[in-house]
């Protein structure tokens, strides 16, 4: 999946200062928050009792 301009602006909208802040303290970059980002939501929705689809 390749992210367009407008999912990112999308993805970050109303949260900039905030990742940015958490970028510069983890030493992370836009790819980094991205995927760390999906890795959280994947485990939240994993554990989930209805996820048994995406085993």
């Amino acid at each position: 999946m390749k992210l367009d301009k407008i999912t990112s602006i999308r993805l970050f909208a109303g949260h900039n200062s905030k990742l940015e802040k958490v970028a510069q303290l983890e030493g992370l970059d836009k790819s980094d928050i991205i995927r760390k980002a999906v890795q959280l939501y994947l485990a939240e929705y994993e554990s989930h009792p209805f996820s048994s689809s995406l085993t």
